[in-house]
């Protein structure tokens, strides 16, 4: 059984490969990962919200 997980990775270097040169650019400035960030929190969220989880669901009781 997995309990915790952690993973890393550099989020400048994944928008320059997913979204090109836009991404290349857009990662050199500080708003550009922090963008990327709040958008995937966004949806990890409405994931939740949508299965009515919250951090009592899951092992580790985390936010």
């Amino acid at each position: 059984m997995i309990i915790e997980h952690r993973d890393s990775f550099d989020v400048k270097k994944w928008m320059g490969m997913a979204l090109g040169f836009k991404g290349k650019i857009l990662g050199l400035f500080p708003f550009g990962p922090k963008m990327v960030q709040k958008t995937a929190m966004g949806g990890l969220e409405q994931f939740l919200q949508k299965r009515n989880l919250g951090p009592g669901d899951f092992p580790n009781g985390r936010d």
